[in-house]
């Protein structure tokens, strides 16, 4: 059995360490030694706003170098990210700034002449330009991401060499504002299909003539195009120079949102060496990306599948419902951390950049690993295991592909709420499936003995309930399986599977020489007891123990358990009682962290002028620049204390510019250290309150 005491670095979480001030080799060098401490695998280098050092300039690559020599004394994984803010592929500017053909651009119909300048054609009763985004990139031209990689990755390189993992790639993506156009699309639709593209153009906005097969070709098109140009073009530099490449694209969540981003998810992720996704925000919303995404990675053997999580769940999140919220994606097959995120700084803006702040910020930091150390060893246990299912639900991208015409939404999220019902159903039953791409098919699918292959899964059950159109090659090779014998079914045909008496239990199975684990998560805010048809012992995820089990287990909310199945029978069940207790007598409170109170609210004056009366402060700043001059601000806080501590602190950031006064007393502005971030200065109050 393998060693699931002793976590190793490359199963532990990798966080988002945003680089977003006025970088310190000391500071660096010390939050380096913060994360190790904890438990962290390693750490992305990653430009965000409010950086205060030019970006990959001296100063950047001095804290670099300083990040990487602590990162290797301290055996754990420095990795950079690649673009000073996001969607990566600009070059901090670079690349977009090189003109026109380096430039996003979108396809747009007008029925009269308007646009001369960026005109296309002609086509039927409509003419066509492109629109500029001169901000981004053209990220389906080759020639543009050579740019990019010469520009980003290539002085990484040339400096570390393989001292670093690898890169981090995030949310590049060919539009988000319609239907892309390239220069490169006449001459590759010409290629592939030896027609004219600007004959068909009509037909991507219209319901005319063969309309769909022209938006299937075009749109396979442009997934193939965005895969060759960027993603593969970035895998292969990578490849080439012994490092990896990971991250996760943009608008991962249904057809629609993805058709408009990136074409298709799915035949991305066989380009990246470790495939990943982004979940945002606290809610278990519906949407398709785990399912993508683990389904490629099992499916062509990538045993390691990243989340870059948490962000917008707020400062005020627990530590129980990160728990929950990362559960939830590990039973469906994700295995590596990336938490958004670790603030250099909190000064300023920075503290409102995509909250929580997972860092030494927090007063549970030093609590910290413990959480790290059981995520983690799920996390390595389900990367070890093997995963086999019968089920394979084909994709209805290409169907989407057909429905698209640039406004119509609602018929596209129709389709995205039917595929989602019949996941669920799937989940439910607890029927383990994959999703079929068809163009990961198109590269990797094979019938054989009856079974129907895609890399090292094979699959006994086909669903297409979902798919109005199919590619070709999807055609034949369901012609093919159903020749051999395989079972094109519905999901309402096939039987439920008995490992769990209750349906809102999702499961997991991992397989392993000589046993079976099992991973069971309560995938409800609501604590359940459930019977597990499965004999064994049961691991305590933050020890690495096994202990007894007894086939009965009670969920807490978003609970798991794991099960390792080895011929061992369960213990005898004996039902518990559940009483209530009445805590008596005096304690003790420990404290983690001095009592604060927040002063959010204010009455404040422009020049003199009273603007607002316990107004929001936030709301201070962007009224002031609206004036767009200069602006005298006075801020009155209004507290009312019954009873003065001894030890009080008023905290404030750059206390140097500002003029405090309290109950019309000039205090003095001593700085006697900070609280919780290094911005957060400390100024003693207590004899003026």
């Amino acid at each position: 059995m393998m060693d699931i005491k002793n976590i190793p670095p490359e199963y532990r979480p990798i966080p988002f360490w945003s680089w977003n001030e006025k970088l310190n080799v000391e500071e660096t060098a010390e939050q380096v030694e913060k994360m190790k401490n904890v438990g962290m695998g390693g750490f992305f280098m990653h430009a965000r706003s409010g950086l205060q050092t030019g970006y990959m300039g001296e100063d950047w690559f001095a804290n670099a170098d300083v990040a990487v020599r602590k990162a290797e004394e301290s055996g754990i994984y420095p990795w950079a990210y690649d673009e000073n803010g996001w969607p990566s592929g600009f070059g901090n500017g670079q690349v977009n700034g090189m003109g026109l053909m380096y430039q996003q651009k979108y396809l747009r119909m007008e029925d009269k002449p308007e646009h001369e300048e960026t005109r296309i054609c002609q086509n039927g009763e409509h003419y066509f330009y492109y629109e500029v985004n001169p901000f981004y990139v053209d990220t389906l031209d080759r020639k543009v991401i050579a740019e990019f990689i010469d520009k980003i990755y290539r002085p990484y390189y040339e400096r570390y060499g393989n001292r670093i993992k690898g890169f981090f790639t995030d949310e590049p993506q060919i539009s988000r504002n319609g239907i892309p156009w390239s220069f490169v699309f006449e001459e590759e639709y010409e290629k592939r299909y030896g027609e004219d593209l600007l004959l068909h153009l009509e037909e991507l906005f219209l319901q005319i003539n063969d309309y769909k097969t022209t938006r299937i070709r075009f749109w396979k098109m442009v997934t193939e195009l965005f895969s060759d140009a960027y993603v593969k073009q970035i895998y292969d530099w990578c490849q080439a120079h012994n490092l990896k490449l990971t991250g996760h694209l943009m608008g991962e969540e249904s057809p629609y949102s993805q058709l408009v981003t990136n074409g298709a998810c799915m035949p991305h992720y066989e380009y990246f060496h470790i495939p990943g996704m982004d979940w945002l925000g606290r809610n278990i919303r519906k949407c398709l990306t785990v399912y993508q995404l683990t389904s490629v990675a099992e499916q062509l053997g990538k045993d390691t599948v990243l989340s870059e999580s948490f962000a917008l769940c707020g400062h005020n999140v627990s530590m129980a419902e990160l728990k929950g919220l990362y559960e939830w994606q590990m039973v469906r097959g994700v295995n590596l951390l990336c938490q958004h995120l670790e603030g250099y700084s909190l000064r300023g803006m920075r503290k409102r950049d995509y909250p929580p702040a997972m860092y030494f910020q927090q007063p549970w930091w030093d609590e910290y690993d413990k959480w790290i150390e059981a995520i983690a060893r799920v996390g390595m246990i389900l990367r070890e295991g093997r995963k086999q299912v019968d089920v394979l639900l084909i994709h209805p991208q290409t169907t989407a592909w057909t429905m698209y015409n640039d406004s119509d939404r609602e018929s596209l999220k129709e389709l995205h709420f039917r595929v989602l019902d019949g996941i669920t159903e799937l989940e439910r039953k607890h029927i383990l499936f994959h999703l079929g791409d068809e163009i990961i098919m198109e590269r990797h699918a094979q019938v054989k003995d009856g079974r129907l292959i895609i890399g090292k899964q094979s699959y006994d059950y086909v669903i297409d309930e979902f798919c109005e159109k199919l590619l070709p090659n999807t055609e034949k090779l369901l012609a093919e399986f159903q020749a051999q014998g395989g079972k094109i079914v519905s999901i309402s045909d096939l039987a439920p599977v008995p490992v769990t008496d209750d349906a809102d239990i999702t499961y997991m199975e991992r397989l392993f020489d000589g046993y079976q684990v099992y991973y069971f998560v309560n995938s409800s805010p609501m604590a359940r007891t459930a019977k597990i048809n499965v004999e064994g012992k049961m691991l305590d995820i933050y020890n690495g123990e096994l202990k007894e089990f007894t086939g009965v287990h009670r969920f807490e909310p978003w609970g798991s358990l794991m099960v390792f199945e080895d011929g061992t029978a369960n213990a005898a069940y004996e039902a518990e009682a559940e009483n209530e207790i009445y805590p008596q007598g005096e304690f003790l409170v420990s404290e983690e962290t001095l009592n604060t109170l927040t002063l959010d609210k204010c009455d404040y004056y422009f020049d003199g002028v009273l603007q607002e009366k316990d107004g929001y402060v936030l709301n201070i700043c962007e009224r002031a620049n609206k004036l767009e001059r200069k602006v005298h601000i006075r801020q009155e806080y209004h507290v009312q204390i019954n009873c003065v501590p001894q030890v009080l602190y008023l905290i404030t950031e750059t206390p140097e510019k500002f003029v405090i006064s309290i109950n019309g007393v000039r205090i003095n502005q001593a700085i006697l250290g900070y609280f919780r971030d290094k911005s957060f200065k400390k100024l003693d109050i207590a004899e003026y309150v």
